[in-house]
C-alpha cells in the first residue's frame, strides 16, 4: 500500500484541533507499527495549507506524511459567476499554495464543474444553493 488517509474532511472550524493533531500522530504511529514505508495522508481540515507547516514534518521526526486538500469552485456565488477563464485563473493561482508547504501536498478531490448543480449538495451546507445557469 502506498498511502492511507485515516480521516476524510474533518471540519476544523468546529473541532478541537489539538485533538485532531493527536489523532493524526496516533494514527501515524499505528501505521508505522505495521509498515514503515506507507505514507499517511492528513486532510487540511479546511484550515488552509500553511496552517499545517511545522506539523508532522521531517523536522518533527516524522516521515512519509502527505497533506490532502480538496478544491472546488462551486460553493459560493462569486465562484459560480466565474466564466471558464476565471475558473482556470483561480486554479492556477491556487497552485502557488501547493508549493508553499513542508509536506508532499496533493489535491485529493476536485471537480471540473462550474456550478453547484447537484441537488444533493444541499445536505452539505445551508449556504449551498441549487443554481441552474442556462
Amino acid at each position: 500500500m502506498t498511502a492511507i488517509a485515516v480521516l476524510n474532511e474533518p471540519f476544523g472550524p468546529s473541532l478541537d484541533l489539538g485533538v485532531l493533531k493527536k489523532f493524526n500522530y496516533d494514527a501515524w504511529g499505528t501505521i508505522r507499527d505495521y509498515n514503515a514505508d506507507t505514507s499517511m495522508v492528513i486532510h487540511d481540515a479546511f484550515e488552509g495549507l500553511s496552517y499545517w507547516n511545522g506539523f508532522m514534518n521531517s523536522a518533527a521526526g516524522v516521515n512519509n506524511v502527505m497533506l490532502d486538500t480538496h478544491v472546488y469552485q462551486v460553493f459560493n456565488q462569486d465562484q459560480i459567476s466565474l466564466d471558464i477563464n476565471g475558473h482556470v485563473s483561480q486554479a492556477c493561482e491556487f497552485a502557488s499554495q501547493l508549493t508553499d508547504t513542508d509536506k508532499w501536498t496533493i489535491v485529493g478531490e476536485w471537480t471540473g464543474a462550474t456550478t453547484d448543480c447537484a441537488f444533493w449538495l444541499k445536505s452539505v451546507s445551508p449556504f449551498i444553493q441549487y443554481v441552474y445557469i442556462s
